[in-house]
Order: C-alpha cells, then sequence, then structure tokens
C-alpha cells in the first residue's frame, strides 16, 4: 500500500470519530487529528477531492478545539482555554466566521492583565470585520460593536489598573507569596509591572531561597526564570539537585548577581541508589570568586561531586567562617596544601569524610589549624585524637566545643551549639578512637572550670585494657553537667576505672550521667548508681 493511500485512509476515518465531552478524551483525540492533518498534507497530492478531505478534517480539528476550550472554561484554566481559541482563529478558512473568537481571545487577554495585547487582538476582529463583504455585513454589526465596546474597556484598564496588590503594604503581600510554591510566584511576576516589583523587590521574602530541582532536560524550569529577578536579595542559598545538574546550578550562580550572598549550603537529589561522580571543578573554581566577597558559610552535604581541595577554597574565599564537608567523597590529596601563608577567617569547620578509616593527614590537620586562630568549633572524624587535641591546645586559644570520630554515635549535629558563649572556653568536647591517658589529664587541667559536657568513646577495647585510667588525675570538674561514656563489653574493668575516676572528678556538679552502647545507645541506670557508690566510697 502506498504513502498516499495509506495517509489518505487516515484522513477519512477521523470523521468518523464521535467527540465525546470528556477533556482527556477530546485532548487526546485533538492530538490524534493533528498529527494525521501533517502526515496527510506532507504526502497527499492536492486535489478537489483531497482539500474536501482537509476541510473536513479542519472543521473536526475546531470542533475539538472548541469542546477543549469549554471544558478548560468551566475548569477557571484560562491559559488552555486561550491556546485553543487562538488554534481556532489560525484554523478557520474564511474570514467572516472569526469575529466571535477574535472577541473571546481578547477578553481572555484583558482577563489576565495582558490589556495591550488584548486590544491588539480586539483590534484585529474589528479590521476584519470591517473587511467583510456589504451583502454580509449587516449579520457582523453586532460583533463589530461588541469588539468596539470590548477595546475600549481593555484601553479603560491599562490607563487605570485597579490593582489590590499595589494597595496591600509588603508585610501582607510577603504573607500572601509565603504560601504560594516559586512556580507560582513566577507566574505573579507576569501578570503586571506592579506585582512584579512588589514580589520581586523584597528583600525580607528572598533571604533565604532554597533550588529543590535541577534544569529540565528540554525545558527551562520557572526556578531559574525568577533567579535572576532576585538573586541580588538572597543572603543564604540552598541547593539540593542531582549531580548531573550540579554544574549548570554552579555555572548560574556565576552569570548572576548573587551580591549579597554569605552561605551556600549543597547537598545532592538522590534518584535510585548507584551514585556517579561528577566533576564540578572547574564550576567551582570559576563560581567561587563572583561570591567570595560576600561568602562567609559553605557547605557540602552527601554529594557526589569532584572538589576543589580544600586550600583552593580557601585561598579563594579568604572570609569563610564556616565550612562543612559531610559525606562527601575525597581522597587525601583533598586535605593537601593546607600550610597556607595567611591567617584564615574560619570559626567553624566540619570534615566528616565518607569512610572514617580514611585518616586525614595528621601534618595537614595540624597545619589548617595553625592558620586558624579563631576557630571556636571543631569537628573531624578520621582522625589521631591526640594529635588533635595536642595541635588545638597549641593553636586554636577561642575553642568552645570539640568533637572527634563522632561517626558511629548518635549524638545530634547541633547539641553543641547550645553550650556556646563567645568567651572562648571549652565546654563541649567528644572525644572518640583510641587516646592516651595523658591527653585526657591535658585537656581536664586546662578545661576543668568551664567543661559542661564530656563525652568520651574509646573503641579499641585492647587499647583501654593497656591504659592505666587509674592514673587521671585532674582538678575537680566545677562545672560538668554531662558524661558520657562508651561502654566496652569487652573491658569492662578498664570502664568501671573511667567512669569511676570521671565521677569523682565531677561528683559536685553532675546533673545527667549517661553511659552508651554502640547502637542503640541504652541508659544504664543500674551501672550509673554503682558507679557512683563506688565513687563516693573512694
Amino acid at each position: 500500500m502506498s504513502k498516499k493511500r495509506q495517509a489518505g485512509e487516515q484522513l477519512e476515518s477521523p470523521s468518523k470519530r464521535t467527540i465525546t465531552n470528556d477533556h482527556y478524551t477530546t485532548t487526546s483525540i485533538l492530538n490524534i487529528l493533528e498529527e494525521q492533518l501533517a502526515t496527510a498534507a506532507a504526502t497527499i497530492t492536492t486535489t478537489k477531492e483531497n482539500e474536501r478531505l482537509f476541510q473536513d478534517l479542519d472543521s473536526i480539528i475546531v470542533a475539538a478545539h472548541e469542546l477543549r476550550a469549554n471544558n478548560y472554561a468551566k475548569r477557571g484554566n484560562t491559559t488552555e482555554e486561550l491556546k485553543s481559541i487562538l488554534a481556532i482563529i489560525d484554523l478557520l478558512p474564511r474570514q467572516h466566521e472569526k469575529s466571535k473568537y477574535y472577541l473571546r481571545a481578547g477578553t481572555l487577554y484583558s482577563m489576565q492583565g495582558y490589556q495591550e495585547r488584548a486590544i491588539e487582538i480586539f483590534q484585529k476582529g474589528m479590521m476584519m470585520a470591517a473587511s467583510i463583504l456589504p451583502s454580509l455585513l449587516s449579520n457582523f454589526t453586532d460583533q463589530y460593536t461588541l469588539l468596539e465596546e470590548s477595546k475600549q474597556i481593555a484601553l479603560s484598564r491599562s490607563e487605570k489598573c485597579i490593582d489590590f496588590i499595589a494597595n496591600c503594604s509588603y508585610d501582607i503581600v510577603r504573607t500572601i507569596t509565603d504560601y504560594l510554591s516559586t512556580d507560582n510566584l513566577y507566574e505573579l511576576t507576569q501578570v503586571t509591572r506592579t506585582w512584579r516589583q512588589r514580589i520581586v523587590e523584597d528583600p525580607i521574602r528572598w533571604k533565604t531561597f532554597r533550588i529543590t530541582r535541577g534544569l529540565r532536560a528540554n525545558k527551562v524550569d520557572k526556578t531559574y526564570r525568577l533567579l535572576p529577578m532576585i538573586s541580588q536579595h538572597i543572603e543564604i542559598l540552598k541547593i539540593n539537585a542531582t549531580a548531573y545538574f550540579m554544574p549548570k546550578c554552579l555555572l548560574f550562580i556565576k552569570m548572576h548577581n548573587f551580591s549579597k550572598l554569605q552561605s551556600l549550603k549543597v547537598s545532592q537529589a538522590r534518584l535510585g541508589f548507584t551514585q556517579q561522580q561528577v566533576n564540578c571543578y572547574e564550576q567551582f573554581v570559576n563560581m567561587l570568586p563572583s561570591i567570595a566577597k560576600t561568602l562567609t558559610s559553605l557547605e557540602f552535604k552527601n554529594v557526589s561531586i569532584e572538589l576543589p581541595p580544600l586550600a583552593v577554597i580557601l585561598s579563594l574565599c579568604r572570609n569563610l567562617q564556616v565550612f562543612h564537608q559531610h559525606f562527601t567523597p575525597v581522597n587525601q590529596e583533598w586535605y593537601t596544601g593546607l600550610s597556607l601563608p595567611y591567617t584564615t577567617s574560619l570559626t567553624k569547620i566540619i570534615l566528616m569524610p565518607p569512610n572514617r578509616y580514611d585518616e586525614i593527614p595528621d601534618h595537614e590537620i595540624e597545619a589548617l589549624l595553625c592558620c586558624s586562630p579563631a576557630l571556636e568549633h571543631l569537628v573531624l572524624d578520621a582522625c589521631d585524637p591526640d594529635m588533635v587535641i595536642t595541635a588545638a591546645q597549641l593553636y586554636c586559644h577561642k575553642l568552645t566545643s570539640l568533637v572527634l570520630n563522632r561517626t558511629h554515635t548518635a549524638i545530634h549535629e547541633d547539641e553543641t551549639s547550645r553550650f556556646h558563649k563567645a568567651d572562648g572556653k571549652l565546654r563541649y568536647v567528644f572525644i572518640g578512637g583510641d587516646f592516651l591517658v595523658s591527653t585526657l589529664r591535658s585537656l581536664l587541667e586546662q578545661s576543668h572550670q568551664s567543661l559542661v559536657a564530656l563525652y568520651l568513646a574509646p573503641e579499641s577495647p585492647e587499647f583501654m585494657g593497656q591504659e592505666d585510667w587509674s592514673s587521671l588525675e585532674s582538678p575537680v570538674l566545677e562545672s560538668l553537667e554531662t558524661l558520657g561514656i562508651l561502654q566496652c563489653q569487652r573491658s569492662s574493668t578498664a570502664i568501671n576505672d573511667l567512669a569511676t575516676i570521671m565521677i569523682r572528678q565531677g561528683r559536685q556538679s553532675i546533673r545527667n550521667l549517661k553511659l552508651f552502647d554502640f547502637d542503640p545507645i541504652i541508659p544504664n541506670a543500674g551501672a550509673v548508681n554503682g558507679f557512683i557508690k563506688l565513687a563516693d566510697d573512694k
């Protein structure tokens, strides 16, 4: 069977269809009809018979569009209704048939606030009506009059727009917009100039902005259309995108004006179980200088992207105060070059590699602490506690919280914040892994007056058994309120010694004593009472 014959049969078949009043059925049939019309137009030779078939198919498509427009009108969707009306205007072959659709399209534009476009549509309808043959003009006098009246109404609306948004305070507008999605807010910016100004020129509304999707493959997300209008107000930007779209997000930041951006938080949206690491080195290096002057906080959480080395990030962002790297795959080379020739502004450092057995090089940690004298909060995993504590005592005299090797515990990340005071005294300590008695003794001697919470989680029972915990003597822990000890079943004697000594040191002010197991964390009230009694006896 030839292509022309197939197309001819396809062209005849739609006329036998029954167009229902169901919205989804109408839309599906409309798509099929338009596809068949395009196929037929490309393959069928023009003849009088085929022209009649084309006209029949056009009539069916017009009827389908009109039914679709009416369905959308009942649902209040003026945008889709308008699309069908404009399609009908393009399909109708005779000018005198288009007048009522010009009137309807112009009215819809006017309802949406596009008065200039409405006036243009009404004008076209009037010109069409004026060109009709005199013998037919009497039948379209009413249509011409309606078009002219509608045009005057649109002109009046454009000259004097009664806009309730323009009369509302910024507080009321902000309260309304707080309940709207980003896509809806973008649509509102397209209504009138006043609406756009009210929405995009509110710095409080856009202080924090979250990107929760990536750029779609064939469509620009409305989030990215809105961002250029408000980027100058954003102080905290949170990106939760797939690894594939992360480079595009970074390029977007570089291209637009984020002159007030202080905090950039990057996390990764998970799609399935396998995550391929994406190289974002070049995009980060090109993006960071554009926000370096104002950026004070940079966080990466669970992202499978290749980052520039920490030394490069610190050299580009000299005002950085907070750096947080949480479970982001990096190798040991990422930590190299931290012997910086300048002092950083860092007050908080969190480095948590995904694999706790990939230790951060000791000399690089010491170099980082050496160039960060303003440090107040330090969280490190996969490190040597003895080395870090010694270096922190030597270089970081403003430290208020110290957390080492915490990956296997359930202590909340923000628990240290409630102990913080800007007086440079150490109040919160968590030490995980294997550490020496001498290191702990030195720490307690230096911080016995200020220490409020102390958690000890020695990891190796063999190491615990080798240490002489009975030699741990220090001044009374005057401010201690919380003591946590990770219980190792194979080293109960060492745990008893450690708990007894610590309770005796802080007995005067302990309010809450907890014994931690691996998982789940279970307080052992009986053991606590026994330790307290033992400490009292001694």
